[in-house]
């Protein structure tokens, strides 16, 4: 991940190796560089919670933003890493730890890291958890 000169941070991609198309002809290794945003968003729970699904582990990451939840109230979106929770940094902690982090308070502080990626390409992951 690069800090390019508006701030941004900017994290590289690799569309995969290179493989040869016919006899001797070898396609080039293609890059795409995709924007990335670290913000910190509080959210105060409601009657019916946050309003977000997490899931993974070592990241965690919203899955899903209810509509006209808190968190989509407080600028969350799906697809957000979670950096830290109230100031914790939880880019290692587990799952479990992360939600109850989350669980303990009324309202969260959560700094996040907003990835322009289509939730569909991340990792497959067994861990989910709704925090409504």
């Amino acid at each position: 991940m690069d800090l390019n000169s508006s701030g941004v941070h900017e994290k590289r991609l690799s569309n995969g190796p290179s493989f040869r198309r016919g006899p001797g002809r070898e396609s080039s290794h293609h890059m795409t560089t995709l924007p990335t945003h670290c913000t910190t968003l509080t959210i105060y729970k409601d009657e019916k919670g946050y309003g977000m699904k997490v899931s993974g582990d070592n990241p965690v990451y919203v899955q899903s933003v209810k509509e006209g939840g808190a968190a989509e109230k407080a600028g969350l979106h799906s697809g957000d890493t979670i950096l830290k929770v109230n100031g914790v940094n939880v880019t290692s902690l587990t799952h479990t730890e992360v939600v109850e982090l989350i669980k303990a308070e009324a309202q969260v502080v959560l700094t996040v890291q907003q990835n322009p990626l289509p939730l569909r390409e991340r990792s497959a992951s067994t861990v989910m958890r709704s925090l409504d």
